[in-house]
């Protein structure tokens, strides 16, 4: 289910009056810093310039107050945002004429109810003639150039001009600012007709309002849709999934995305993606170094995945997200650094090995403390690899047993070396491995195993169930290590070690893979690897 939208809310500053405070979106950084914005504050309005976000004080201490002053401030606010998006817009006669009509009702109703003294407007009405003529005093000559009209109207009248389309959120062309421009001097001229009619004792209503139309929105302005980071996730899920001989996400890889989704966009309460920016996220790098809950390089991870899906995002809007780059790019946000671990730490003494093994005999609860240990001590394998096993990945070719780890199935490798076929090690076989999987093929079993139960309870049992609790010790990926070791002291050829552990780099020469002609072979290579246990 999709989250809705999480609408920012007044900021509380020291001084106890709360705040409209909101991030300018990504996407729009540049054209909106230094924009300036009118935002309505309760029966006012204020304009404020545009930085990094958008602020102004909401002029009030009290919440409740606030909180009914904000929505109409922030939709002020990303009325804005979506004017920057879509760029100036061609108005049409009647919406400047309407323009021009709320700039003369405003200069009418300020002076409603003093309309000053009657000699002040004949000299308004002076000055907005000599404009309107492009002349600044009755000195000048008037040479009718059009460029110098243009230049004193915006001079007197271009300010007043500003302010309205900036209460309707509007950028417009030069023509339609032109446009306007022409009409607001008309009609301020109308203005000051009316106000001095008022000081010298005539509120009589002519009806001249009526000639200004209410203004409408161009039909054409529509709000930008909201995209979120759940949004592009998806998009990439079903890319991936396309196709006859798709390579579709793995469970496991998808909810991991998700959670750092749902983890990141309640940081900055926003899902909007166009809202990331650097500030953000390194500020959530900040925060999680700060709980010291996490390692600096789980982290780490977090950071590249989130700039992995922010970079899907980019590539599904053609470049048009974020065109000045990923802001979670490792050449952006610095990535937290952490003390390298030896491998020879993490990776299993061989007294840990053998008592694991034993105790897989007696102590085993599940299948998969009973079997993953071997397959992964003989065959150097990911327990992730091992744990996707389906009865029909255990098959014999010549007499040898070999094991499938494969993505077909909807199955999930690391990369795409992981896809191979292990030959299954003498003392595996001896321990009743094949009879097991016999068993389960009987039963009508799809797995060998659980295959999201696995690893987790190979992890807890290692640390509980047998003891082993050295905390450098990495129960899952400990057995990797130790085959290459183990591998290289019983003699196996290098490149069938590549093969079997996955981490084949695919060169001709290592001559194992790419048929079963080749598998013999590379059974004979593992009967190589001497046992670890010395009862075999």
């Amino acid at each position: 289910m999709k989250r809705v939208r999480l609408m920012p809310n007044p900021v509380k500053r020291d001084n106890g009056t709360y705040y409209l405070f909101v991030t300018v979106p990504a996407d729009i950084a540049s054209e909106a810093k230094g924009s300036l914005v009118t935002i309505p504050i309760g029966d006012r309005t204020t304009t404020t310039k545009v930085g990094t976000h958008a602020k102004a004080s909401l002029r009030t201490k009290d919440h409740v107050e606030a909180r009914r002053r904000f929505p109409a401030a922030l939709a002020a606010v990303e009325a804005h945002w979506d004017s920057l998006r879509q760029g100036p817009v061609e108005l049409n006669h009647k919406q400047s004429l309407a323009i021009a009509g709320e700039v003369r009702q405003l200069m009418i109703d300020v002076f409603d109810d003093n309309p000053r003294e009657p000699e002040m407007w004949e000299r308004v009405l002076k000055q907005d003639s000599l404009a309107q003529r492009g002349l600044v005093n009755e000195l000048q000559v008037d040479v009718h150039n059009a460029t110098q009209r243009l230049s004193t109207l915006e001079g007197r009248f271009g300010g007043m001009v500003d302010a309205a389309l900036r209460r309707h959120s509007l950028s417009v062309t030069a023509a339609s600012r032109a446009k306007v421009l022409e009409l607001t001097a008309r009609a301020l001229s109308e203005a000051a007709t009316v106000n001095m009619a008022k000081a010298n004792y005539d509120y009589s209503d002519t009806g001249e309002t009526t000639r200004y139309p209410a203004y409408e929105r161009p039909k054409n302005r529509q709000p930008q849709k909201v995209t979120t980071l759940t949004d592009i996730l998806d998009r990439r899920i079903e890319d991936r999934a396309q196709g006859k001989d798709a390579k579709a996400f793995g469970e496991s890889a998808v909810r991991k995305m998700r959670l750092l989704i749902a983890e990141f966009d309640d940081f900055r309460d926003d899902i909007d993606v166009r809202t990331i920016n650097p500030e953000t996220v390194d500020g959530w790098r900040r925060a999680m170094q700060a709980t010291a809950l996490l390692s600096n390089n789980t982290i780490k991870q977090r950071l590249q995945n989130l700039a992995t899906i922010i970079q899907y995002g980019m590539r599904q809007s053609y470049g048009s997200l974020f065109p000045k780059g990923n802001p979670a790019a490792s050449g952006v946000i610095e990535r937290p650094e952490a003390v390298t671990t030896p491998s020879a730490e993490l990776t299993y003494q061989l007294d840990e090995a053998r008592a694991v093994l034993r105790a897989t005999r007696t102590q085993a609860t599940f299948e998969e403390t009973r079997w993953l240990p071997w397959l992964c001590a003989y065959s150097g394998a990911r327990v992730g690899e091992v744990e996707q096993l389906t009865v029909g990945d255990v098959f014999q070719v010549e007499g040898h047993w070999f094991m499938r780890l494969t993505t077909m199935g909807r199955k999930t490798l690391k990369n795409k070396h992981g896809e191979r076929r292990v030959p299954i090690h003498r003392d595996v076989i001896k321990e009743g491995f094949i009879d097991f999987a016999v068993r389960k093929r009987e039963e009508g079993c799809v797995y060998l195993f659980d295959p999201k139960q696995g690893q987790r309870r190979v992890r807890v049992w290692v640390r509980d169930g047998v003891g082993v609790s050295r905390p450098e010790l990495q129960p899952i990926h400990g057995w990797r290590h130790l085959f290459e070791d183990w591998a290289m002291r019983s003699g196996m050829s290098g490149g069938a070690c590549l093969y079997v552990t996955g981490r084949t780099t695919g060169k001709s020469q290592e001559g194992y893979g790419k048929s079963e002609a080749m598998l013999p072979g590379l059974a004979r290579e593992m009967e190589k690897l001497q046992s670890f246990l010395a009862e075999g």
